[in-house]
């Protein structure tokens, strides 16, 4: 290796070290990871415990029982940050000019950790740091002409492992890679498709990754729990996402003259907060696992039937609903059961952790709340514009339409699927504004240098 390719190395190496630290600002700042009330905890019991939960994945409870091993969860923060730094700087690596690199990089991720929710999802002890993680990588594959094999192997592997960490990931970049593979009926995209290197093998290879990440999941499930089905939890938050809608009372008073569905006796009394409301039905008796094989019937049957206009319309309303909350502040609740699990799990952190400020219930993060509101609203108009109106290079165009769709399908599954929560589309907002930073300075000469990536449409 000569002298020349080690100081890029050794610089490349300082970037990301850099990245790594601004992106655990929130952190940092708090003086503890951050938490989700009663969530947090229970990824962390379920690692220990080995626990098969019928409403949530095993494979971010481990993720955190061996990057933590058991003896602090900073491991976990500086784990996330520099994953999603060394991802972040594959994108300006691969799709962005080479002169002023560094500078447009960290530049990004400062902006991003300060007035996004980049460095929250990053210090959060919650599996939704993974959505970003698998939506960049899956778009890196298809953008990327020729990636070397290390880079290479790490994406695929990125995939795999996000895609196990939530019930929703699956179907969400699932559903992406779809759209992008029906777009190919267009003959225009066909040409701009072959112009990006965007093969019909890459295509399927995204498709069969995203596969072996649901296989994987089921593995690892098996091996901790002796079960080989993954979570079940999907049906219980449609059941209650048609409660919320108003759609399961009308057809449970349809259906209940006629079926002997056991919530039935409930019918009258179902409360809008039907999964976590401590006097609903599915919280009595065995819980979640006890009546889901009629809350699976009861779906498929409102579903299949006279209200499936009215599922349509309600989840659009929903979708459109999802797409712009993306509030943070909602995020921040701190449950006793948090407090439990840090003094069982990790004793060695509980001076950092009631120090912090979100243990003393004053973690202030409105400025960066309010920012992320502004910019995503920002950003989504003039990505939409640009779209519209504007005669963008290829690569640009269709890293735009990619990201877009990513935002649009997140919103649309979780808004229908289990109802409208900050959490969902907070957790990818943040990846809007990095299109601007990629392709900043773009001049025709720099065009030119780069890549055919960026040759402008006619």
């Amino acid at each position: 290796m000569t002298s020349q390719r080690i100081r890029n190395l050794a610089s490349r190496i300082g970037f990301i070290l850099s990245a790594m630290l601004i992106t655990s600002f929130m952190a940092i700042y708090n003086g503890y990871p951050l938490f989700f009330n009663h969530d947090s905890a229970v990824y962390i019991f379920q690692g220990l415990r080995s626990e098969n939960l019928p409403d949530r994945p095993i494979l971010y409870a481990v993720f955190i029982f061996f990057i933590g091993r058991m003896y602090s969860l900073w491991f976990i923060v500086i784990f996330q940050s520099f994953a999603m730094s060394f991802i972040i700087f594959l994108y300006f690596k691969y799709l962005s000019p080479p002169k002023g690199l560094g500078a447009r990089y960290l530049s990004f991720v400062a902006f991003a950790s300060l007035f996004t929710s980049l460095s929250f999802e990053a210090s959060w002890i919650m599996p939704d740091f993974f959505s970003s993680i698998c939506a960049l990588c899956v778009g890196l594959i298809l953008f990327t002409p020729k990636m070397n094999r290390f880079d290479s192997i790490i994406a695929h592997g990125s995939i795999v492992l996000s895609v196990g960490m939530h019930n929703s990931h699956f179907y969400i970049f699932l559903a992406c890679i779809l759209i992008f593979i029906c777009l190919k009926v267009f003959k225009s995209v066909r040409r701009d498709y072959a112009k990006l290197q965007i093969q019909s093998a890459k295509l399927l290879v995204l498709l069969l990754t995203i596969f072996v990440g649901n296989i994987f999941l089921i593995g690892v499930q098996y091996f901790y729990t002796g079960y080989s089905k993954g979570p079940r939890g999907g049906d219980a938050f449609l059941f209650s996402n048609l409660v919320e809608m108003g759609i399961m009372d009308e057809y449970l008073d349809h259906a209940c003259p006629l079926e002997k569905y056991s919530i039935c006796k409930y019918k009258d009394s179902l409360p809008n907060n039907f999964l976590w409301d401590s006097k609903s039905p599915i919280n009595k008796g065995k819980g979640w696992e006890e009546n889901i094989d009629e809350y699976s019937v009861i779906n498929r049957k409102i579903i299949f039937s006279k209200f499936f206009i009215k599922v349509i319309y309600k989840s659009s309303i929903y979708s459109i609903k999802q797409i712009f909350n993306n509030d943070m502040s909602d995020n921040v609740q701190h449950g006793e059961y948090v407090i439990q699990a840090v003094k069982t799990m990790f004793p060695r952190d509980i001076p950092d952790h009631e120090k912090s400020s979100q243990y003393h219930g004053n973690l202030n993060i409105g400025f960066v709340n309010y920012s992320q509101i502004v910019i995503f609203g920002f950003c989504f108009s003039l990505n939409i514009l640009s779209l519209l109106y504007f005669p963008l290079p290829i690569a640009q165009r269709y890293l735009l339409i990619y990201f877009c769709v990513v935002l649009i399908v997140n919103a649309a599954l979780c808004g229908s699927l289990s109802g409208v929560f900050p959490r969902y589309q907070a957790r990818v907002a943040w990846i809007l504004p990095l299109p601007l930073f990629l392709f900043m300075n773009l001049n025709s000469r720099a065009r030119s240098i780069h890549s055919k990536l960026f040759t402008l449409t006619k």
